[in-house]
């Protein structure tokens, strides 16, 4: 009889969503390997329409998110979610409807004309707007008329209150009942944060409880036997508490094969903060070792998705987390590179996190370019994670609407969840992806879409200093170490050669024992004539270990010592390897300006070795890709050159990121995870932490 593999995820609801794409890749892997495949859902699946090709179980009352969000209806909520919603109508109005647009550039007439969905060319639809917005002025300034006597009662308050102070009396009274008005306000406020606190906890052990009973529903279901695979893909700490009461209780469990996979951080920002938020996570610490008592000799195992993740919850020091692979995985459609007309995606739901609403602006600038002359086309998945969606993200959505009607095909809006079927095409379809994702909050989770562009030999737009960004910066970093052989050579300039200076201080060398310091607030720099000819100045850099990260600022400027462009770039390695930075040279610019500092208050940047590259092209009009892969960005005002830079060279860009597929899907694909999970039995013991 067939080993069964059980994959429980508490949160899907329907044949849609990252989540069961999710499971789709894992089942089916598991299928081929010969197991007896079952999915265990939300109660909602049994009213979504259509049936997975495996025995579904819907048996589980709330999702993932149930235990790690606020607490149930209550009054307050109720109050506070009628005030979100009257906020959420205002901010769309301010932000979208032709008054909100006209009063936010009430004092910049020129910038109104330009403004995202208003095309200068437009002169016909300019015409009555801008009439309105020189009557908003006109109004504005007899509204100031009548308000002359106003501020004369203002202005005699004023003195009147300086009379009465001299006095001590009233202001030694207000004084006092302002003091006892921001004492009770404390107060209240303490008193509905302590009771926010408490109903969290109270709804988080009772999401614990139906945790544990809806998996005992599901055990008495399907009856597995020992080294059965029980898998559950996204677990929360709650959860695995309710997990450990149910092993605790029941010997029988403790036989099956519990694979459990963490994929939320538990630290916030960059690895150097981690030690400021020790006393955040320590609800979290006790909750893992009085799991852990419960846990003893049950066959357990502990994962998550990124070396980055398995650091943080190693750091707690309870059980011994591992990384698996990722699922998500295509191989490269067979099509010629780029076509007629190159499909730009985003992929996911419509959510600032994901950088939604930075496509507007990213679809107008690559208009007159790009868009309008047929070259590229937008394809972007546009249903809301919440009713109604985001404000930034409605109103983003409007704008795209607005676009989509300017140029029938330019910009495709897919508005509703997509089916697994549809996900798959769509992202098949696409010749470049956009993941324009924050970087701070994906600093170590991961990304399933990302996985999947990879996958498919796709380039993808990514933020620097995230998990998705140093998935292929080595493949990056070697093109650009290899941009001298490519280009001519101007000049080359080392870290000994050259003249650093601390910001704002004069009397301290920065260079100790061949080591280039700097600090967060002080950063050091060296000024360097840029050779004529110049179009590329190529940075390459060496760390001491205990470095990780440094921030470099490329400040140009002309012969004037006018500031013509400025460029900052995040650097990450390992402290052993090297690290690149490419950035274009502005035409009129004559001198260049480095700045290294590191990334936070109170720590320190050391380079080891520094070489500055000045480069040519070798024929005219003729520069080389700045990357390889995909592109990286420090700041979103770069996001729209970087897809111009990677269009213009989309045969090199889809070529590496080809080559880059077959060994990224070697390790990230579902075989390999299910694999992973195979792995020896290793009972759980809280002496086994690392």
């Amino acid at each position: 009889m067939a080993r069964k593999f059980i994959l429980v995820d508490q949160s899907i609801a329907g044949l849609a969503g990252h989540h069961y794409e999710y499971a789709v890749h894992v089942l089916r892997a598991a299928e081929q390997m010969g197991y007896e495949t079952h999915l265990a859902a939300n109660a909602a699946f049994a009213r979504s329409s259509g049936q997975p090709p495996w025995p579904a179980h819907p048996v589980y009352e709330h999702g993932f998110w149930a235990s790690e969000g606020a607490p149930r209806w209550n009054l307050a909520a109720s109050i506070l979610a009628f005030f979100s919603y009257i906020r959420f109508r205002s901010m769309f109005a301010y932000q979208f409807s032709l008054p909100g647009l006209l009063w936010t550039y009430r004092d910049n007439l020129t910038e109104f004309i330009g403004v995202q969905m208003l095309r200068r060319g437009n002169l016909v639809e300019l015409a009555p707007l801008v009439l309105i917005s020189l009557l908003f002025k006109t109004l504005r300034f007899l509204f100031m008329l009548v308000m002359l006597p106003a501020a004369a009662l203002v202005f005699l308050g004023r003195v009147l209150h300086k009379l009465l102070k001299i006095g001590r009396f009233p202001s030694g009274y207000l004084h006092h009942l302002t003091a006892d008005v921001r004492d009770l306000g404390r107060f209240f406020q303490k008193t509905i944060g302590q009771r926010q606190m408490w109903m969290r906890s109270l709804q988080r052990r009772s999401h614990g409880k139906g945790f544990r009973r809806d998996t005992e529903k599901l055990l008495r279901l399907l009856s597995p036997g020992a080294g059965d695979i029980i898998f559950i893909p996204t677990i929360s700490v709650t959860e695995l508490a309710g997990l450990a009461d149910l092993i605790e209780s029941n010997p029988q469990a403790r036989q099956y094969s519990w694979r459990l996979l963490f994929r939320r951080n538990i630290f916030v920002g960059r690895e150097c903060d981690y030690q400021h938020q020790q006393s955040r996570i320590h609800e979290t610490q006790e909750s893992f070792q009085a799991s852990a008592a419960k846990l003893r000799g049950a066959e357990i195992r502990f994962y998550t998705d990124t070396e980055e993740l398995t650091r943080q919850y190693n750091r707690l020091n309870v059980f011994r987390f591992e990384t698996a692979p990722i699922p998500h995985t295509h191989a490269p459609p067979s099509r010629s590179q780029g076509g007629n007309r190159l499909r730009i995606l985003y992929v996911g739901d419509a959510r600032g996190e994901k950088g939604y609403h930075l496509l507007p602006h990213i679809v107008e600038n690559l208009w007159d370019r790009y868009v309008e002359p047929g070259r590229v086309s937008f394809h972007i998945q546009s249903n809301f994670n919440i009713p109604q969606g985001e404000p930034a993200a409605a109103v983003a959505r409007g704008q795209l609407e607005h676009l989509a009607r300017k140029k029938p095909g330019a910009v495709e809006l897919f508005k509703e969840p997509l089916t697994s079927e549809q996900y798959r095409d769509l992202l098949l379809s696409g010749d470049i992806n956009l993941l324009l994702y924050d970087a701070s909050n994906y600093y170590a989770r991961s990304s399933g879409i990302l996985v999947e562009s990879l996958s498919a030999g796709m380039p993808v737009i990514v933020p620097s200093g995230s998990w998705l960004s140093r998935q292929f910066q080595p493949a990056a970093d070697r093109w650009r170490h290899g941009l001298p052989e490519r280009m001519a050579v101007r000049e080359t300039r080392r870290l000994g050669e050259l003249k650093w200076k601390v910001q704002g201080r004069a009397d301290w060398n920065p260079i100790v024992h061949g080591e280039l310091t700097a600090t967060h607030r002080n950063g050091s720099s060296t000024q360097i004539p840029i050779p004529a000819g110049s179009g590329i100045v190529l940075l390459r850099t060496r760390f001491d270990p205990s470095t990780t990260e440094a921030i470099f600022t490329f400040g140009q400027s002309d012969a004037k010592s006018v500031a013509v462009a400025s460029a900052e770039r995040l650097l990450e390695t390992d402290g052993e390897g090297e690290s690149t930075a490419v950035v274009r040279i502005h035409p009129a610019a004559a001198r260049l300006r480095l700045t290294a500092a590191s990334t936070r208050p109170g720590t320190v940047a050391q380079v080891r070795d520094l070489e500055i590259v000045f480069l040519a092209p070798r024929q005219a009009y003729s520069t080389p890709p700045l990357s390889a892969v995909g592109c990286t960005y420090d700041d979103i005002s770069e996001i729209s050159s970087l897809v111009e830079e990677t269009i213009d060279h989309y045969g090199h860009y889809a070529e590496t990121a080809r080559a880059f597929a077959a060994g990224w899907r070697d390790y990230h694909n579902s075989i390999q995870l299910i694999r992973t999970l195979q792995g020896d039995p290793s009972p759980v013991a809280a002496e086994a932490a690392v």
